[in-house]
């Protein structure tokens, strides 16, 4: 190695400057019961380096750390070994350099296994459980028998740190813990606090990078291009609309679109890998007298397929979703329809019956409908007669989720408890 690591307690990885803000309030906290634990921060973006840098905290750019390692692959074994680590990439971007990500990856593994035989921490922390880096470190951490703890937000200014995984891999799927409480539930409150913003100029950094020096970017970085809709198209699907008078009496299913990019899309979406053919599932599955209203990621707006926009113009009794905001549109529809969002929960916590298309974390509770590959229709119309505004068991899912498992606070707060419930929980766990 470059480098001789000291011994160290924690070990955080993420990705850009919020990333390493969130630990290194997370390692400040921490320090000021014990100050003597000893926190390294691994950076997988240029941008999370920066600010490390800047606020002196130890840690590393791991593209640049790495970039000596030796990467020849010498046999069909040893490629075979590494390919497990880069099947998101693969999914993400058709036609990616298969050869230069298992390269990669090599470089990564063995890099990383030298540091964390040397630094031997008690805990790490990691940011997802996906994506080359998440893998690698996920499956050196099980081999040298390392607690590894995965972080990621979660709805309604929470986190999520569980030891299983994040998203669909979360340990509380499995309801047991839910199953087997007995406290009476308390009400989910929803604290709005003010979001650190410094984290753009710092981002600013990689999308240079990734627009006019691309070359300089890890192959790992590599996101597809994102093409957007012509803007007739686009003001065609906007512009469309449905008569108050065809509007009064129908059922209303609101679909809520997600980002491609997302490890939800590729991992846990095994019905469908592209938002045009949700589209024209549910509303081909609609039941008689329903409107089909399709809201897109803000995020994402404009940058679906082009045939998704064209089918909506061209269809019947569909429109794009207009509302100010995400709790008015969930509001103001009778079911809500996701493939595997977080927004599937905010719609429970709302009340609203839903039908989830493919795998999350919440998708085995009774308060949603889960798709199995057949029957859209039918689950279309089952949801359309639940109705999840009475009784406890909701309040008591709702209280288990946001009260025992998700950790309060956003990782983005400018002056939020995240930190400090962490921080509590390291103390109590890793020493």
């Amino acid at each position: 190695m470059a480098f001789a690591p000291e011994k160290i307690d924690i070990l955080t990885v993420g990705y850009y400057a919020d990333f390493s803000r969130f630990f290194y309030l997370i390692e400040k906290s921490t320090q000021k019961t014990n100050n003597n634990a000893k926190f390294f921060h691994i950076n997988l973006h240029l941008s999370g380096q920066i600010y490390s840098k800047i606020h002196k905290q130890s840690s590393f750019y791991l593209p640049y750390h790495s970039r000596k390692i030796c990467s020849d692959i010498n046999n069909d074994d040893e490629k075979r070994f590494f390919r497990q680590f880069i099947s998101y990439h693969l999914t993400l971007v058709p036609g990616i350099n298969e050869d230069k990500l298992v390269s990669q990856a090599k470089k990564y593994y063995h890099f990383l296994e030298s540091y964390l035989e040397s630094a031997q921490p008690r805990l790490i922390l990691l940011s997802g459980d996906s994506r080359m880096p998440a893998e690698i470190i996920k499956y050196l951490a099980n081999k040298m028998a390392i607690k590894i703890m995965y972080f990621e937000q979660a709805p309604l200014g929470r986190t999520i740190l569980d030891s299983e995984g994040v998203n669909a891999n979360c340990s509380f799927r499995n309801l047991e813990g839910f199953n087997r409480q007995g406290d009476d539930p308390y009400p989910v409150v929803f604290t709005r606090r003010e979001k650190w913003k410094g984290y753009k100029k710092y981002r600013a950094v990689d999308i240079i990078i990734e627009k006019f020096l691309p070359r300089l970017q890890p192959i790992e970085h590599l996101r597809p291009k994102r093409n957007i809709v012509d803007d007739s198209i686009y003001k065609a699907a906007q512009g469309k609309s449905i008569s108050a008078q065809d509007i009064n009496g129908k059922k209303h299913y609101l679909l809520v679109l997600q980002v491609p990019d997302d490890v939800n899309m590729i991992y846990h979406s095994p019905w469908f890998s592209n938002h045009n053919d949700i589209v024209q599932a549910v509303h081909q599955s609609l039941p008689e007298n329903a409107i089909l209203i399709v809201r897109e990621h803000p995020l994402y707006k404009r940058l679906y397929e082009k045939a998704l926009y064209h089918y909506i113009i061209n269809s019947d009794s569909i429109i794009l979703d207009q509302s100010l905001s995400l709790q008015q549109a969930i509001s103001d529809c009778h079911v809500v329809v996701v493939n595997n969002s977080t927004v599937g929960l905010e719609s429970i916590e709302l009340g609203k019956p839903v039908v989830v298309l493919g795998n999350a974390y919440y998708d085995r509770s009774k308060f949603c409908i889960k798709y199995d590959g057949k029957n859209l229709k039918g689950l279309l119309e089952q949801a359309y007669e639940v109705n999840l505004d009475e009784g406890q068991e909701r309040l008591g899912y709702l209280s288990y989720l946001f009260n025992k498992k998700f950790i309060e606070g956003h990782f983005r707060d400018l002056n939020g408890p995240a930190p400090d419930n962490i921080s509590r929980w390291i103390i109590e766990h890793a020493f």
